[in-house]
C-alpha cells in the first residue's frame, strides 16, 4: 500500500491514492497538502463545504427551488467550481472499492466526512482508539537489538497517530519518553545528559543525534573488543534454557575445548623454552641451557612477540593482565545465580577452563606464569573422564525419562478407566440410594395399609350391625306409619260426621298427640272400612280386631296411659326422602301439606263426655264396601265413608295420561267396541299385583277419548291412556305445569289434559268453544274477585277458600303464576339475591371485588377523604387505600394490581365493580384491554350484586367507628382506624366454610397477633431521631394508631411534634385507662362533645363527681367576660415555658395546611390544585428575577425544544411533606449537537471526597454546614441560541405561538450542569477562593492561618470552615449572588444522615436502607448475622434457574449505592455485581440473604471521631483465584485518617496471578494509587504527610517490593504494577507485615464467619448509633 502511495505521490499534478485502511492518516496529510496547492477555494469546500445555490424570493428570503447553473453569479460559480475539484481529486485519490462509498456524494465535505468517518471512526471509537493507543505508548520500550534510529521511527509513528487522534503531544513528553525507554547499555549517557542539560528544553532531533554518537561508538568499542575472544559471557536471559537444550551444550562445549585445547599445545610447542623454568622438568632446562645463552634468548623474544590485547612486546595474549581479569569475570559469571547447589561445580568448571586458557590465578596475587604440559593433560583427562560420566548420566537419565512417559500414559489412561467406574458407581450408588429410600416408603405405606385394612374391618362391622338396626327401624316405621294414617283416617270422617263430633274426645288426644310429633303418612293406602256399629273406643296397637261384643256398661273417656316410650318417638328424628313441592318442607307431599289445606279443626279437651256405648269396628275388603255403596240407602243409614287413593272422588269415566303405561287399558267393558280375545293373559301393577286380560277393543264414544287398541284388564278400576302407544301412532305428546296437549304432525290439537290436584293429568273432552268460554269465565270470575278483594295476592285468597274462611266467596279455581299488571305497578318490589352456595373462583387474583368508600366528613391527617377498599373473592383478603379525589382511583389500583401479581407470580383475570365514574372510565378500560383484564360491573343501583366489598366496607367502617369511640377520639383518626381494622380483620376473621383466616389463604402461612395492642392507647416513643442532651426526656408520649404495611413498626402520633411516625421502638400501655389527649382542634371539639352529652344524662345524686368533670359537665353559655390568674396544671393545653409559637414553628401547620400531599403526574392534575398552582407560579417568578427568557416569534428553520413540569413533594428526615416543588424542565433529548450544545460534562464531588472531608472536620473539629442554591441551573449562562416552547398551563394569550429565547440555562439542557458549574468556579475564584488541584469540585479560601473550604455537588454545596466569622461571610457572598432555599447544619446529604456531635461525626443510611428492605419486600425475614456464608462460593450456575433480570439488577444497584456508608456488604454486594449480565436463582438467594442482613443493622453506620493522629494507614489484602469462574483473584483494601475510615474497595483483579505473593502485591499497587491521591487531597486541607505506612500479611509480596532487581518470579507480573518499587525506594509508602487475623482488609475478600466478621466489622468503625 505504501508502494502505490509513493509511486502516484512522485507527481505534483496527481493526488496520492488511498488502498485500504491502514495508511489513511499518510494519505489525509498528503491530500491536504494537495488541495491546498491547488487554489484555497478547493481546500475551503472541503472544509465548509458547499450547498446549489437557490431562488431567492420577493422578501429576500431563501427558497427551497435550486436555481439554474446559467443564473449562477461568478461568486458562486468560483465556490462550485472549487467544489468540483476537490470533489474530483477525492475521487481520483481512492481506489474503486472506497470510490462506492462516495460515488454518490455532491459536495466534497459530505464525500470527505464519509472518508474520515469510516477510517477513524466516530467520537466514541476515536476515544477508544485513544485509550488504547495510549496504554501501548506508555508499554513502549526499546529493544536491545533496535537501533536508535528504528526506535525514533517508532516513536514519530506514535506521534502522528496521536496527532491524527486529535491530540498533540509536547516535544518535552517525547523526549522523556525516549529518555525511560532506552536500555540499560545507554544509563550511563542518559544520566549524563540529564545532569549536563535540561531535558524540558532540549528538541527530540538533538537527542537523537546524541544518542546515534553514543550508540557507535559503544559498538565500534563492542566490535574491537570482541574479535579474538574465546569464551564469552552469557546474560541471564540465555541461561534460562530447557533441560534437553542445556544437555546439548554441554556436548557442544566439550568439542570446543578440545578445538582449543590443541591450539594451546601447539602455541606452547612455539613458545620458548625459558618461560616453563619454573614449571618444566629439570632435564628439560638443561636441554634448553646448552642450545643458546640466556640472554640472547631473551631479547629474541622481546623483539619477536607482541600482545594482541594491549599491543605491547614482551609478552603474548594469555599472559596479558587486563586479558586475564576479563576472561576470570566472564567465565565465573556464565552460570545462574539461583542455583546455589552447583556453585561449587561452577567455581571446579572455572578453574579447569582457566587452565585450559593457560591463566593460573591466586588468591592473593596475580601470577604471569604458565602452567605446564603435564597439568594440562591431567586437567584435559579429568574433563574427559567427566564429559564421558556427564554423557552416560544424561543417557541413562532418557532412557528413564522415556520409561516415566511410557509410565505416565499407562497411568493416565488407568485413570481415565477408573474414572469411568467411579461414574458408573455413582450413578449405581444414587440408584441404590433412591431404591431403599422407595423400599422404606413401601413398609411405611404397607404398614399404613394394613392399619386402614384393620380400621376397615372395624367399620365394617359397625356398619353390619347399623344395617340391622336400621332394617328392624324400618320395619317399625312402616308400621308406625301405617297406624298414623288409619288414625287419620278415622278422625277425618269423625271430624266430617256432624252427629259423631261430640265422641271425638276419645281419639282426639292420640292423634293430636301423633300430630305434633310430626309423624309422616304411610305409603300404605287403599284400603277402606265400614262402620260396623255406631262408635267404639280405638287403641293404637289395633291393627286387624275380630268383631267383640258391645259393652253395655258406660265408661267415661279416660286418657290411654303410656307406660314405655312410644316406638315412634325414638325415630322422630329420621325423616323421609319426600319433599313437598308447595312448602318445600321435607317429610310430606303436596297433597298433604297443611299449609296449603290447613290443619284438622281442633276441639277442646274438656268437651263432655258422650254417653253412647263405644261401637265394635271391623276391617273388610274394598269391592264390598264398593258394592255397598252402590245400594240405595236411606241417608241416615250411612254411617262410614269410603277412602280413595286420591284427594277427590275418582270417576269410572275419568281418564288419565299415564306415562309409565305400556297400553291404553281400562275395566269397563261396556264402553269398548269390537271386543276381541288378545293373547296376554295378564298385565303386571306397580305393587307386584296381576290383573287379567280379558280382551282389546276401541273407544267410540263422543264423551270418551277416540282410542284404538284398549286393553280390557279385570279388576282396573281406573281407566289409563298410554304415552308410548300414542308415539308410536305418530302423535306428539307435549306437558307442561297445568296441561297436556297431543297433537299430531300438522300441529292440530287431537286430545287435551288438565293437571288435578294430586298432579295428574286428566282427560278432558274435545270442545273447543265450550272450554274457551268456561275457562275464559273462570278466569274473568277469579280476576273479578281478585279486584274486589283489593288486588289481594293469590296465594292468601287460595288460603282463604281452602280453609272457608270467608262466606260468600265462590271456590275458585286459582292457579297461581298468572302476572296482574295493576299489581306490579303499585306492589313491585327489588328482585331477591340468594347468597351462593358454593364458590365462582378456584385461585388467588381470579376475581377482585373493590369499592370506593366516602367522601368523609372530615379530612384524614394526611388530607385523604375516600378509602379505596379491594377485595379477593377465593381468600377475602383486603387492601385499603385512602385517596384526596376519585380521579386518583385508577392510579392507586394499577399500582395494587402490578404489586399483587408480581407477589403472587400471577395475573389478575377479573375485576367487579359499581358504575361509578371512578371505575367506569377510559383509564380503566386501556389497563384492563392492555392487561386481559376483564372487568365486570354490579347492575345499576343494585349493590347488592356486589355484595363481597360492600360487606366488607361495612365491617371495616363499624370497627374503625368503634375503636374510635372506645378511646374519644377525634374523627381526624377514621383512615389510621379504618387502616388498623383491615389489618386485624385479615389476620383473625376465619374464611366462612373454613378453619383458615385470610391471612394464611393469601399468605400460605399462620399469622401472629403477638404484637398487637389496643389501638387508641397510650404510648412513649423513643427520641431517636434528633439530638438531645444528656438531661433531656428521652421519650415522647403519643396515641397508638396501628401497625405499618411496609415495616416491622407501629404506626404512632407524637403529641410533642404533632406528626405521626413508624417507629418500632415504642412502649404501648394497653392498660391504661386514661383517654388518650388529642391537641388538634377537631379532635378536642370531639372530646368535649362527648362529655357534654354524658354529663347530662347523669343522676343528680351522684355526690362523688371531681372538680375537673364538673367543670366539663358544666354547660357552655357563651364567652365570659372573666379571666382567671391561676389555672390548674392538668387543664393547660401544651408547654407553658415554650412561649408563643408561630405558624411557622409549628411543623403541623407549615407543613400539613400549606402544602399539598399528593404529587400530580401531568400539568391537568396540578392545576386543580391551589398549593401546585402556587409552586408553579413560584418557579415562573424565578424565572422572571434571574431573567432566564425573553418571548421572541418563532424563528424560521430553528430547533424549538419542548418543556415539561416535574412535580417532587420535597420532605424531611422523618419522611413529613415540606415543600411543593415544581420545576420547568426542557426536553433536552431533542438538542442537536453542534446546534443547541457543544460540551455538556460537568464535574461533581466523589463520595470520597465527602467522607474525606468530613473526617478532616472531625479532626480539625469545626462544623459543616449545607446549603441549597434555589433554581441554581437558572444562573449559568448560555453560549449558543436555545428556544424552548412555553409551558404548558401558562402560555401567553396575546401571542400564542411565540417562543422564549433562553439567556440562561434551564434545567433538562445538556449543557446546563457545565454552564452552572464555570459560572459558580468564576464567582467563587473572583472571591479569593482556589481550586483543588486534584479534586475540581473543591474551593479552599485561607485567611491568617486559617480556612474554609467548600465541596460542590451540582447545587448542593458543603462547607465549613475554621472560623466562624468566615462561614458566616461565605453565607453571605452566596446569598448576595444567588438565591438560596436551604442553608443550615449539614444533616442529610446525598442520601448520607449525617450526625454531627461536639467530638464525633456518624453517618449512616438507614431511612435508604429501610427503603430498600421494604422495596424488595424483605422487612418480614428472618434476621442474618452476616451479608454472605463462608461456604458459599458463586459462579456462573449456567443450569440454573433464570430470573427477572430487571429485578436483580435493581437490587444490585440499590445496594452498590448503599455501601456508601456500609463497608461490611461491600465484598458481598461486588461479588453478585459481577452476574448482572444472566443472573440465576442462586444468585438472587444470595442477594436476598444481603438484605436480610441489612434488614437487621439498618441503623449501622460509619463513626468518626476526633484523635490527635492525623496519618494516612492503609490495609490491603487479596484473596488467591477466588472466583470459581475464571481463577482471578479479589483485592480488597481500607483507608484509615487516623481513626476513620474514609476509602475502600473490594474488586476483581484484571489478570490470573500465579501466586498468593503476585495477588498481593497487585493489591498492594493498586493500594498505593489510592493512598497517593488522598494524600494530594489532604494538601488542599494544608494536612501534610509523611510516609505512609500500608499493611500486608504477605512477606513475599513486601520483599518483591523492596528489591529492585528484575527477579525470574517477578517477570511476568505487569509492569504497571511494578510502581510500587519507587514508592518504596522514595520513601513515600512503607509497606509493613501484620497478621492475618488482625488484617482489617479481610473482610473485602472473602466471607467469614459471624465471630470474625463481627470483630473487624466493630474495628472497621462501623456501629449502632445507640450505642454511643
Amino acid at each position: 500500500m505504501s508502494g502505490n502511495i509513493e509511486k502516484e505521490g512522485g507527481l505534483v499534478s496527481r493526488p496520492p491514492l488511498l488502498v485500504g485502511v491502514s495508511n489513511y492518516d499518510y494519505w489525509k496529510s498528503r491530500m491536504i497538502a494537495f488541495l491546498k496547492s491547488m487554489d484555497s477555494k478547493t481546500l475551503k469546500a472541503v472544509l465548509k463545504g458547499w450547498d446549489p445555490p437557490v431562488v431567492i424570493d420577493k422578501d429576500g428570503k431563501p427558497t427551497l427551488k435550486l436555481k439554474a447553473e446559467e443564473d449562477w453569479s461568478k461568486e458562486e460559480d468560483e465556490f462550485a467550481l472549487g467544489n468540483s475539484k476537490a470533489l474530483y481529486a477525492l475521487y481520483n485519490g481512492v481506489d474503486k472499492h472506497i470510490f462506492k462509498l462516495i460515488k454518490k456524494c455532491v459536495s466534497a465535505k459530505e464525500a470527505w466526512k464519509i472518508l474520515e468517518t469510516v477510517h477513524e471512526g466516530t467520537p466514541q471509537v476515536k476515544m477508544s482508539k485513544l485509550q488504547i493507543l495510549t496504554t501501548q505508548f506508555e508499554n513502549l520500550r526499546m529493544k536491545e537489538e533496535e537501533t536508535i534510529q528504528d526506535f525514533h521511527m517508532t516513536i514519530l509513528d506514535y506521534d502522528n497517530q496521536f496527532d491524527a487522534l486529535g491530540v498533540k503531544i509536547p516535544e518535552e513528553k517525547l523526549v522523556r519518553k525516549m529518555l525511560r525507554s532506552l536500555p540499560k547499555k545507554f544509563d550511563m549517557k542518559v544520566t549524563a545528559m540529564e545532569e549536563a542539560k535540561n531535558i524540558s528544553e532540549m528538541k527530540l532531533d538533538e537527542l537523537v543525534g546524541s544518542l546515534q554518537t553514543y550508540e557507535s561508538v559503544a559498538n565500534g568499542r563492542s566490535e574491537k573488543k570482541n574479535k579474538s575472544i574465546a569464551f564469552s559471557s552469557k546474560n541471564n536471559e540465555e541461561e534460562l534454557e530447557d533441560e534437553e537444550e542445556s544437555n546439548e551444550s554441554i556436548s557442544e562445549a566439550m568439542v570446543l575445548l578440545g578445538k582449543q585445547f590443541n591450539k594451546v599445545l601447539k602455541r606452547m610447542d612455539k613458545r620458548p623454552r625459558s618461560n616453563f623454568k619454573n614449571n618444566a622438568p629439570s632435564t628439560m632446562r638443561s636441554n634448553e641451557s646448552q642450545g643458546k645463552p640466556k640472554g640472547d634468548e631473551k631479547s629474541n623474544l622481546n623483539r619477536n612477540i607482541r600482545c594482541h590485547e594491549c599491543e605491547g612486546y614482551g609478552h603474548i595474549r594469555p599472559e596479558c593482565p587486563t586479558y586475564q581479569k576479563r576472561a576470570k569475570k566472564g567465565l565465573t559469571v556464565s552460570w545462574s545465580e539461583d542455583d546455589d547447589s552447583e556453585d561449587d561445580t561452577a567455581s571446579v568448571t572455572a578453574k579447569h577452563i582457566s587452565v585450559l586458557t593457560g591463566i593460573v590465578t591466586s588468591d592473593t596475587e596475580s601470577d604471569d606464569g604458565e602452567v605446564t604440559y603435564e597439568e594440562l593433560a591431567a586437567s584435559y583427562k579429568e574433563l574427559c573422564l567427566k564429559s564421558e560420566e556427564i554423557c552416560r548420566v544424561i543417557e541413562k537419565q532418557k532412557v528413564t525419562i522415556n520409561e516415566l512417559k511410557a509410565e505416565k500414559s499407562e497411568n493416565i489412561s488407568k485413570i481415565e478407566e477408573l474414572q469411568k467406574k467411579v461414574n458408573f458407581l455413582s450413578s449405581d450408588l444414587e440408584i441404590c440410594r433412591v431404591i431403599e429410600k422407595q423400599k422404606v416408603t413401601i413398609n411405611e405405606l404397607k404398614a399404613e395399609k394394613f392399619e386402614n385394612i384393620s380400621k376397615m374391618e372395624e367399620l365394617q362391622k359397625k356398619v353390619n350391625y347399623l344395617s340391622s338396626d336400621l332394617e328392624e327401624a324400618k320395619g317399625v316405621i312402616e308400621k308406625l306409619n301405617t297406624d298414623i294414617w288409619r288414625l287419620r283416617k278415622f278422625s277425618d270422617m269423625l271430624y266430617k260426621d256432624d252427629e259423631h263430633l261430640d265422641k271425638l274426645h276419645k281419639a282426639d288426644g292420640q292423634l293430636e298427640e301423633i300430630l305434633e310429633k310430626n309423624v309422616r303418612k304411610p305409603r300404605n293406602i287403599g284400603l277402606s272400612y265400614e262402620n260396623v256399629n255406631k262408635f267404639k273406643n280405638y287403641s293404637p296397637d289395633l291393627m286387624y280386631m275380630e268383631p267383640k261384643e258391645t259393652q253395655k256398661q258406660r265408661m267415661p273417656y279416660q286418657k290411654p296411659q303410656h307406660h314405655q316410650q312410644h316406638p315412634m318417638s325414638r325415630n322422630r328424628r329420621k325423616h323421609h326422602a319426600w319433599r313437598c313441592h308447595y312448602c318445600g318442607r321435607k317429610g310430606h307431599i303436596r297433597p298433604y301439606c297443611y299449609k296449603l289445606y290447613g290443619y284438622p279443626n281442633r276441639r277442646p279437651q274438656h268437651k263432655p263426655v258422650s254417653t253412647i256405648a263405644p261401637t265394635q269396628q271391623e276391617w273388610k275388603p274394598k269391592e264390598e264396601n264398593e258394592k255397598k255403596s252402590d245400594t240405595t240407602q236411606p241417608e241416615e243409614e250411612i254411617t262410614a265413608l269410603i277412602a280413595h287413593t286420591s284427594l277427590r272422588a275418582s270417576s269410572r269415566e275419568d281418564w288419565y295420561f299415564d306415562s309409565g303405561c305400556s297400553r291404553h287399558m281400562t275395566g269397563i267393558s261396556k264402553i269398548l267396541v269390537g271386543i276381541k280375545s288378545y293373547s296376554t293373559s295378564f298385565v303386571t301393577f306397580g305393587d307386584g299385583a296381576k290383573g287379567e286380560i280379558v280382551g282389546i277393543g276401541e273407544l267410540r264414544s263422543n264423551s270418551l277419548p277416540k282410542l284404538n287398541n284398549v286393553l280390557l284388564v279385570r279388576g282396573l278400576t281406573a281407566n289409563l291412556i298410554s304415552i308410548s302407544q300414542l308415539c308410536d301412532q305418530g302423535m306428539k305428546v307435549n306437558f307442561t305445569k297445568s296441561e297436556c296437549l297431543v297433537t299430531n304432525n300438522e300441529g292440530e290439537i287431537l286430545m287435551k289434559g288438565v293437571r288435578s290436584k294430586d298432579n295428574c293429568y286428566l282427560w278432558v273432552p274435545q270442545e273447543e268453544a265450550n272450554m274457551s268460554t268456561c275457562l275464559t269465565t273462570k278466569e274473568d270470575e277469579v280476576k273479578l274477585w281478585h279486584q274486589k278483594l283489593g288486588h289481594l295476592n293469590l296465594r292468601s285468597m287460595k288460603k282463604a277458600i281452602s280453609k272457608e274462611a270467608i262466606r260468600g266467596l265462590p271456590n275458585l279455581k286459582i292457579e297461581e303464576g298468572s302476572i296482574c299488571g295493576d299489581c306490579q305497578i303499585g306492589k313491585q318490589t327489588k328482585m331477591p339475591h340468594p347468597k351462593l352456595q358454593h364458590l365462582t373462583t378456584t385461585r388467588v387474583l381470579e376475581l377482585l371485588h373493590m369499592d370506593l368508600m366516602g367522601p368523609m366528613q372530615t379530612e384524614s391527617l394526611g388530607g385523604k377523604r375516600y378509602a379505596y377498599v379491594v377485595v379477593d373473592d377465593i381468600s377475602r383478603y383486603t387492601w385499603i387505600n385512602f385517596i384526596r379525589k376519585k380521579s386518583e382511583t385508577f392510579d392507586v389500583f394499577k399500582d395494587l394490581c402490578i404489586q399483587l401479581q408480581r407477589e403472587k407470580n400471577n395475573v389478575v383475570l377479573r375485576i367487579r365493580s359499581d358504575h361509578g365514574k371512578e371505575f367506569e372510565n377510559s383509564s380503566f378500560s386501556d389497563f384492563c384491554a392492555s392487561e386481559g383484564i376483564i372487568h365486570e360491573f354490579s347492575s345499576p343501583i343494585t349493590p347488592q350484586q356486589n355484595g363481597v366489598v360492600e360487606r366488607k366496607n361495612r365491617t371495616i367502617q363499624e370497627s374503625a367507628r368503634v375503636m374510635l369511640h372506645a378511646k374519644k377520639l377525634s374523627h381526624g383518626f377514621w383512615a389510621e382506624a379504618m387502616n388498623t381494622a383491615c389489618y386485624i380483620h385479615n389476620r383473625v376473621t376465619l374464611r366462612s366454610g373454613t378453619t383458615t383466616t385470610l391471612y394464611e389463604l393469601w399468605k400460605e402461612r399462620k399469622p401472629t397477633v403477638k404484637h398487637f395492642h389496643v389501638f387508641g392507647s397510650k404510648c412513649y416513643i423513643l427520641s431517636d431521631r434528633e439530638p438531645r442532651t444528656k438531661m433531656d426526656p428521652k421519650s415522647d408520649e403519643g396515641i397508638f394508631l396501628g401497625y405499618s404495611t411496609n415495616s416491622r413498626a407501629y404506626r404512632v402520633y407524637n403529641n410533642r411534634t404533632k406528626t405521626m411516625m413508624e417507629s418500632i421502638n415504642v412502649v404501648i400501655d394497653d392498660t391504661s385507662s386514661e383517654t388518650a389527649e388529642d391537641d388538634a382542634e377537631d379532635a378536642t371539639a370531639s372530646i368535649t362533645g362527648d362529655v357534654d352529652c354524658e354529663t347530662t344524662n347523669e343522676s343528680k345524686n351522684d355526690t362523688e363527681v371531681t372538680a375537673s368533670d364538673q367543670i366539663s359537665a358544666t354547660p357552655k353559655k357563651g364567652p365570659s367576660t372573666r379571666t382567671q390568674k391561676n389555672h390548674p396544671t392538668d387543664l393547660i393545653i401544651g408547654n407553658p415555658n415554650q412561649g408563643i409559637a408561630t405558624r411557622r414553628t409549628l411543623d403541623i401547620v407549615s407543613n400539613a395546611c400549606f402544602v399539598s400531599k399528593f404529587e400530580p403526574k401531568n400539568v391537568k392534575e396540578a392545576l386543580t390544585d391551589e398549593f401546585w398552582i402556587n409552586a408553579m407560579q413560584e418557579e415562573l417568578n424565578q424565572f422572571k428575577r434571574n431573567e432566564v427568557w425573553d418571548l421572541v416569534p418563532r424563528p424560521e428553520n430553528a430547533n424549538v425544544i419542548g418543556t415539561k413540569w416535574v412535580y417532587k413533594n420535597k420532605s424531611d428526615e422523618s419522611g413529613t411533606v415540606t415543600r411543593n416543588k415544581a420545576r420547568l424542565v426542557a426536553q433536552g433529548y431533542s438538542q442537536i449537537e453542534g446546534i443547541d450544545f457543544d460540551e455538556t460534562f460537568a464535574l461533581v464531588a466523589r463520595l470520597e471526597s465527602i467522607r474525606l472531608l468530613l473526617g478532616v472536620a472531625c479532626i480539625l473539629k469545626f462544623k459543616l454546614f449545607q446549603m441549597d442554591v434555589k433554581s441554581a441551573f437558572l444562573n449559568g449562562y448560555l453560549n449558543e441560541e436555545v428556544y424552548v416552547e412555553q409551558p404548558k398551563g401558562f402560555v401567553d394569550p396575546s401571542f400564542p405561538n411565540h417562543v422564549y429565547k433562553l439567556k440562561k440555562a434551564l434545567y433538562g439542557l445538556k449543557q446546563a450542569p457545565r454552564a452552572w458549574y464555570e459560572r459558580l468556579t468564576e464567582f467563587l475564584i473572583s472571591q479569593g477562593y482556589r481550586k483543588g488541584g486534584n479534586d475540581k469540585t473543591l474551593f479552599v479560601k485561607e485567611d491568617q492561618g486559617k480556612f474554609l473550604i467548600a465541596q460542590i455537588y451540582v447545587d448542593d454545596i458543603v462547607f465549613g470552615g475554621m472560623s466562624s466569622e468566615m462561614v458566616q461571610h461565605f453565607v453571605q457572598q452566596m446569598q448576595s449572588e444567588f438565591e438560596m432555599s436551604l442553608v443550615g447544619e449539614l444533616t442529610y446529604f446525598l442520601g448520607l444522615q449525617v450526625k454531627q456531635m461536639e467530638d464525633t461525626i456518624f453517618i449512616s443510611q438507614s431511612k435508604y436502607a429501610r427503603n430498600i428492605v421494604k422495596k424488595f419486600g424483605m422487612e418480614s425475614a428472618a434476621h442474618k448475622r452476616t451479608p454472605a456464608a463462608t461456604h458459599l462460593k458463586l459462579t456462573k450456575d449456567e443450569k440454573g434457574v433464570d430470573v427477572d433480570q430487571s429485578l436483580y439488577r435493581s437490587m444490585i444497584g440499590s445496594l452498590l449505592y448503599l455501601t456508601a456508608s456500609r463497608p461490611d456488604i461491600t465484598f458481598a454486594v461486588g461479588v453478585c455485581a459481577r452476574y448482572q449480565a444472566e443472573p440465576k436463582m442462586s444468585h438472587l438467594a444470595q442477594v436476598k440473604r444481603i438484605l436480610k442482613y441489612v434488614n437487621g443493622t439498618c441503623d449501622y453506620g460509619i463513626l468518626y471521631t476526633h484523635g490527635e493522629n492525623s496519618m494516612l494507614v492503609g490495609y490491603c489484602d487479596a484473596d488467591w483465584a477466588g472466583c470459581a469462574d475464571d481463577r482471578k483473584s479479589t483485592s480488597g483494601a481500607c483507608f484509615f485518617l487516623g481513626n476513620n475510615l474514609i476509602s475502600w474497595f473490594s474488586k476483581k483483579q484484571n489478570c490470573v496471578s500465579l501466586s498468593t505473593a503476585e495477588a498481593e502485591y497487585i493489591a498492594a499497587g493498586s493500594s498505593c494509587s489510592q493512598l497517593l491521591w488522598m494524600k494530594q487531597m489532604l494538601l488542599e486541607y494544608n494536612v501534610v504527610q509523611d510516609a505512609m505506612a500500608l499493611y500486608c500479611d504477605n512477606l513475599s509480596a513486601i520483599n518483591i517490593s523492596k528489591n529492585p532487581i528484575q527477579h525470574s518470579r517477578t517477570k511476568h507480573i505487569d509492569i504497571r504494577h511494578h510502581f510500587i518499587r519507587d514508592l518504596v525506594e522514595e520513601g513515600i509508602v512503607t509497606l509493613e507485615h501484620i497478621s492475618t487475623e488482625e488484617q482489617l482488609a479481610d473482610i473485602f475478600t472473602k466471607a467469614l464467619d459471624a465471630v470474625q466478621f463481627e470483630k473487624l466489622r466493630g474495628k472497621l468503625g462501623i456501629c449502632l448509633f445507640e450505642d454511643l
